[in-house]
């Protein structure tokens, strides 16, 4: 364990080895995409090494947590948290957290960017810059699945009728947790929040973006995201 601030203390994990991580990635805030087995299938994928950095308690217990990957190209070497993921928010309500987390976060003048969502502390860092934004879009969860199945668009019910075919199946979450690793109708059936927006972000360390948000060498001027 390598230890790198006071208080909050912040320490190098593994997303996807680290069980402090896999508490923090079934927690409140959490998504599909900070989840350990979405990230080890993109990072298997596509060559990343996944990166995190934990705050702990000063009992030790995870209190907040921050992923990102290095992505280097013909568009030159940035982070990105995480590419390949509608959203990917910074595991901590609270600003203190967030703030130790990217300080702890060893990106350079090099550019990282965040998706997360409206209420992510991210929005209120002053290192971190609005590049863009997008809508997101939730289906409520208080109805049986047929309702939930015929609310949801004709292009998600035909992704569900499609891995019915031999040897294949599709069943559909149904646990509150927002982040549980499924194979399962996420569309129709993982419980999401209701209308919410995303955004793209910037720093003068590192880049972020859907609210997107990015941040890099300051200043920073709004970049593509990894795919």
């Amino acid at each position: 364990m390598t230890l790198l601030g006071a208080f909050p203390a912040v320490v190098e994990a593994d997303p996807v080895t680290d069980p402090r991580w896999r508490g923090l990635a079934t927690g409140p805030g959490a998504s599909l995409f900070t989840s350990p087995p979405w990230i080890s299938a993109v990072c298997r994928s596509y060559g990343f090494t996944p990166e995190a950095r934990i705050a702990l308690d000063p009992a030790g217990e995870p209190v907040g947590g921050f992923a990102w990957v290095a992505v280097d190209d013909v568009r030159g070497r940035r982070h990105s948290s995480l590419p390949f993921s509608d959203r990917a928010d910074p595991l901590t309500a609270h600003a203190p957290v967030f703030t130790a987390l990217l300080d702890a976060a060893k990106t350079g003048d090099e550019q990282l960017t965040l998706r997360c969502m409206a209420d992510s502390p991210a929005l209120a860092d002053p290192r971190l810059r609005t590049v863009g934004e997008a809508a997101w879009h939730g289906t409520p969860l208080d109805t049986g699945i047929d309702e939930l199945h015929r609310r949801i668009s004709g292009t998600s019910r035909r992704n569900i009728r499609q891995p019915s075919g031999p040897g294949c199946a599709c069943t559909c979450a149904t646990t509150s947790t927002r982040s549980a690793p499924s194979t399962a109708c996420t569309s129709a059936c993982a419980s999401t929040s209701t209308g919410s927006s995303r955004s793209r972000w910037s720093s003068s360390r590192t880049s972020g973006t859907s609210s997107t948000t990015e941040a890099g060498a300051p200043p920073c001027s709004p970049s593509s995201t990894a795919r």
